[in-house]
């Protein structure tokens, strides 16, 4: 069995001992998520990945396993799972991508973590789009939704997304997964949750992209030499913040991991996002507002919006991430190959409209 006997609860509550173990072999660059939510439904995907990952790294040191459970099932129910896209299971995928990144880029030598500071990333992706409406922010303000009068049009998801998360946790004992932890250890463990949380606003991606690219002249990074530099003859305060900014690109990353999957699980992504996007287009329509950027469905080419997608964000994103982890490069690959893909889609689609 892949769990530890910890996890125990988990496993009955999902009869995960009749499911194949290559479907649980979350270690794996290959893992698919939707052959195992096939196998024990959508439900359970968060819980049975985030507790998995939780055991194996032996954060329920930290962290109440019994609460978290609790919590973990509660947070699944909160994703609503009409929206094509922003469910839990994306929340489970982000995990397990983070899980990647903490075994293959080896992020607790490389970047001197803490067990607070990687249950944290962990925490943050089971949490990031809690909540979430399937609207983007700008949709929300220009509405002017309750959401974003609350946060002030700043990160008004992002906001809402850990807010919500705390106030779950704080509202009954069952919830609460951080009792073993110290006051000083929660009040470090929520900071890092709640910046990791914003990080995934999409409009940050250039101040992450850019704090990682600047790095690499100035400390002559490449292929993973040199990282421990950054790190040398700083006070703590500034080691906390630069773990943290790493923390921020890496959650960032696993967000818009999509492309950096094997083909047939990324064309599935790909759909779900653009299927999110379209029905936000038609309520725009519907309002007579102005459809918002790859929303119309009339308009928008599929191929030329994932080429966009891939080229413009996710590819120099990794390049760069990869300089400083480079055993992440498997993700590069993948994504050099799904470019290829949809490079000939776009050509078929030009060829048909001809």
């Amino acid at each position: 069995n892949v769990f530890t006997s910890s996890s125990s609860n988990i496993i009955k509550r999902n009869n995960i001992n009749t499911v194949n173990e290559e479907l649980l072999n979350f270690e794996s660059t290959e893992f698919n998520i939707f052959k195992l939510e096939d196998k024990i439904g959508a439900e359970n995907i968060l819980p049975t990945v985030s507790s998995y990952v939780f055991a194996s790294l032996g954060l329920f040191s930290l962290i109440n396993y019994t609460k978290f459970e609790n919590f973990v099932y509660k947070i699944a129910k909160g994703y609503i799972r009409s929206n094509p896209y922003h469910t839990d299971l994306h929340a489970a995928d982000m995990v397990q991508t983070s899980l990647l990144f903490v075994l293959y880029g080896e992020l607790k030598k490389v970047l001197g973590l803490s067990t607070i500071d990687i249950t944290s990333l962990f925490l943050s992706g089971i949490i990031h789009d809690y909540k979430h409406p399937g609207l983007t922010n700008n949709y929300l303000i220009l509405t002017k939704n309750e959401i974003a009068i609350r946060y002030n049009d700043q990160s008004v998801l992002e906001n809402y997304h850990v807010a919500e998360s705390f106030k779950l946790i704080n509202s009954s004992k069952d919830y609460d997964i951080f009792e073993l932890l110290s006051a000083d250890d929660f009040k470090l463990m929520r900071k890092r949750v709640i910046e990791c949380v914003l990080a995934t606003d999409m409009t940050l991606h250039n101040k992450e992209y850019h704090f990682l690219k600047m790095r690499i002249p100035t400390f002559n990074i490449s292929k993973g030499e040199n990282v421990d530099k950054i790190f040398e003859n700083v006070d703590n305060v500034t080691k906390y913040n630069i773990q943290q900014e790493f923390l921020n690109v890496l959650i960032h990353a696993a967000d818009v991991s999509n492309p950096t999957k094997p083909l047939e699980i990324y064309k599935i992504w790909a759909k779900k996002v653009v299927d999110e996007f379209f029905l936000q287009g038609d309520k725009e329509r519907s309002q007579g507002m102005k459809i918002s950027f790859l929303c119309d469905r009339n308009t928008v080419s599929f191929p030329q919006s994932q080429l966009g997608f891939i080229e413009g964000i996710v590819l120099p994103l990794y390049n760069v991430i990869v300089e400083y982890f480079p055993n992440i490069g498997y993700s590069v690959s993948n994504i050099n190959g799904n470019i290829e893909y949809f490079k000939k889609l776009k050509e078929e689609e030009e060829k048909n409209k001809k």
